[in-house]
């Protein structure tokens, strides 16, 4: 390589970490370290409740800051009721039953309809509160969770809920159709996807009284709590979310029917969804800050240039695209805000049958694959040049990946790209690479990705493998989850989520652990199941960040163990001025917006934003 590609991105270029992760906790205590905040209902002057005893364990957790008495705020850091919030966001998805939803993009706004026991406070802060629940749970012991349910929660005004109060009895059904994972005809299913990080540790269930219930586990849990602030892990009307198992795919804003600030009233995958503000929502009336926008709406628009111009015409209030439009814009509009996100879950990764396929299951040519992966050009081409080599763990989590300089020696990574592609072509040739059938070098790719990957992509392994094996194809983003539940032949190549919360271990084992929710190929193997159960007994943080980094090391000695991390990038965003509070972060947090987010009309960038 003509130039060091670590010190080209890491050193010359280098970002602040601040600036980087937008102050996002995941490099420091982790969800080992958990704040609880106060709820909604508390008054001002009683002190934040205390941790759960799990989420003491391994470090002293911070009282939530209090205000001092100040001077008047200024103009535009009130917040205010009122306006549109737009954004451009694909409606695709498998499901409208949350508790059976994997497509984060989904899953992101429609959390917005609905509400969870305990949710997120700031989520990169690792901050945990009580929604439904009064507050966090009360924990006598390591193994017991008291909750508190509120009694002032309304579902939408929309049939079959019809505006009817929240019920002890929503919590149990809602809780117990997880657990049991069937649907209302005794069907077993196993797609109710938050079972294995949740209630697969549920011992037993007490519903002691109207608004009491305790939870106990079948052994301690250092991460149970945060993984309730799941954004999926919401309560349902049991009427709609039964209807729902009578037409899985439907797509109708009928079916979206929680208790959360906003109730949708259009939900059409080829033109928009729009929710209006709930006017019973429990939050806004106990006096939080919440809930400020009248109207929230996504567009599912695509094309590049036609997301500038709706920015540009402020039809949409933030925007994200590429980096050479998003500079565009910056240079045409310059009193937008421009915010670039080490986010972990903009990233290109390969996900292979690991034990299926008779090329992946040779250890060598998985390998031989890993290794020719070239990290450098992928990134170049998949986004501009706005990324880095990814680690297993994505490089965002700064003190739980893999660092910069370790990789930058590791096959598969090397400064020196030649010496890479000389030991994956002996591996590729010592495994009979050759010989083996090319649809098990056939990876599928989803129509919303960028096609160019096709052309460059296979060119580019097989350039550097000295073969002609690899190919892509494309099939519809609404078709992909079936796809993986069958065990499609190749593997699917294209942008690995899921990562949603600042303590990434739970997210390891979805995808690395055999009772993983994303491990579709059921990849196993006695080292990193033995290397998961370490991290997740281990209550001490730093220690559970030297484990997990292991498992990742471990990976790279094995072709990726079923999955070959690429490139993981910087997202870029530009918002008007007038919003506040809804700026993206570390980590995608849709919730905010029914949060303390705003928009200032009376900023000047305000005028000329139309009503949609």
């Amino acid at each position: 390589m003509a130039e060091n590609y670590w010190r080209r991105h890491w050193d010359r270029k280098r970002i602040s970490r601040r600036a980087l992760l937008k102050g996002t906790a995941a490099g420091a205590a982790g969800v080992g370290a958990l704040v609880a905040v106060g709820c909604g209902d508390d008054d001002d002057d009683e002190p934040p409740e205390e941790p759960a005893a799990a989420t003491e364990a391994t470090a002293a957790p911070t009282e939530a800051p209090t205000e001092a008495p100040t001077e008047a705020p200024a103009a535009g850091t009130v917040p205010t009721d009122g306006g549109q919030y737009s954004f451009h966001r694909g409606l695709d998805g498998a499901t409208l039953d949350m508790h059976r939803e994997l497509y984060p993009n989904r899953g992101e706004m429609l959390s917005l309809a609905y509400n969870q026991l305990v949710s997120w406070d700031d989520i990169e802060a690792a901050t945990i509160r009580g929604e439904l629940a009064q507050g966090v749970p009360e924990q006598p012991d390591e193994v017991t969770y008291t909750f508190q349910i509120r009694d002032d929660v309304k579902f939408h005004d929309k049939p079959p809920a019809n505006g009817r109060a929240m019920t002890m009895e929503d919590i149990r059904w809602n809780i117990e159709r997880q657990r049991e994972r069937k649907l209302a005809d005794g069907t077993e299913t196993e797609d109710f996807y938050r079972y294995s990080a949740l209630y697969s540790h549920v011992e037993n269930v007490d519903y002691i009284d109207d608004t009491t219930f305790t939870i106990t586990l079948n052994a301690p849990s250092v991460l149970w709590l945060s993984e309730m602030c799941d954004r999926f892990n919401v309560i349902n009307d049991r009427e709609t979310a039964e209807a729902i198992e009578l037409d899985f795919a439907v797509t109708n804003a009928e079916v979206i029917l929680g208790t959360g600030p906003y109730v949708y009233e259009e939900y059409n995958l080829d033109t928009r969804a729009r929710a209006r503000r709930h006017p019973d929502y429990f939050l806004k009336a106990a006096g939080e800050e919440v809930q400020y926008f009248d109207e929230i709406i996504y567009s599912p628009i695509a094309d590049a240039q036609a997301i500038r111009l709706a920015f540009e015409q402020k039809q949409l209030d933030i925007m994200q695209s590429t980096n050479d439009v998003i500079s565009a814009v910056e240079a045409a509009q310059p009193d937008a805000v421009r915010l670039s996100v080490g986010e972990p879950n903009s990233n290109l990764g390969l996900t292979y049958p690991y034990i299926q396929s008779e090329g992946w299951n040779n250890k060598d040519i998985r390998n031989a694959i890993f290794i020719a992966t070239d990290r450098v050009l992928s990134g170049q081409q998949y986004f501009q040049g706005v990324a880095r080599p990814n680690p297993p763990v994505p490089w965002p989590f700064q003190d739980w990946a893999l660092s910069q300089e370790e990789l930058a020696t590791a096959p598969g990574y090397r400064e020196n790209k030649e010496e890479d592609i000389k030991e994956a072509r002996a591996l590729w040739q010592a495994g009979g690479g050759d010989a083996i059938d090319p649809m098990w070098f056939e990876m599928t790719i989803i129509d919303v990705q960028d096609q160019a990957i096709k052309e460059w992509w296979p060119a580019m392994m097989n350039e550097n493998l000295g073969t002609d094996k690899f190919s892509l194809h494309t099939v519809p983003v609404g078709t992909l989850l079936q796809y993986l539940l069958d065990q499609g032949s190749g593997g699917y190549l294209g942008g690995w989520t899921q990562w949603h919360s600042p303590d990434p271990r739970q997210r390891w084992k979805g995808l690395w652990g055999i009772e993983g929710n994303i491990n579709f190929y059921k990849t196993t193997t006695p080292e990193m199941e033995e290397l998961i159960s370490e991290m997740f007994a281990e209550f001490d943080t730093e220690r559970a960040k030297e484990i997990l980094r292991e498992a990742q090391r471990f990976t790279l000695g094995d072709g990726g163990t079923g999955h070959i991390p690429i490139s993981g990038s910087l997202r870029q965003y530009l918002h008007w001025p007038y919003l506040h509070g809804a700026e993206p972060g570390f980590l995608d947090f849709e919730k905010k917006l029914g949060r303390r987010a705003w928009l200032d009309q009376t900023d000047p960038t305000y005028a000329g934003k139309p009503t949609l």
